[in-house]
């Protein structure tokens, strides 16, 4: 896994390895990958993940639960937002 993905989250979610390949692509496009854990408040709206950039910021939500194949459609639908 790329030092560039970092999940603020203890224990690690039983399947981080997969949300970590998927965020990949990402990592490899030159952001900084970070998986926050949803909030008491604001569990509803999932997971956020933000990416950083020098002078760029971008992030996206995905619901707790999702699939491999839904994180991997999320980041390529960030990648193409990018």
């Amino acid at each position: 896994m790329p030092k560039r993905i970092h999940f603020e989250i203890a224990p690690l979610p039983e399947d981080h390895a997969e949300i970590a390949m998927a965020l990949v692509p990402l990592a490899d496009a030159g952001w900084k990958v970070t998986v926050e854990p949803p909030r008491t408040v604001t569990a509803e709206l999932g997971w956020r993940v933000s990416l950083d950039q020098p002078g760029r910021h971008a992030s996206f939500r995905i619901r707790v639960g999702a699939s491999p194949a839904e994180w991997s459609a999320s980041v390529q639908s960030a990648l193409r937002a990018s």
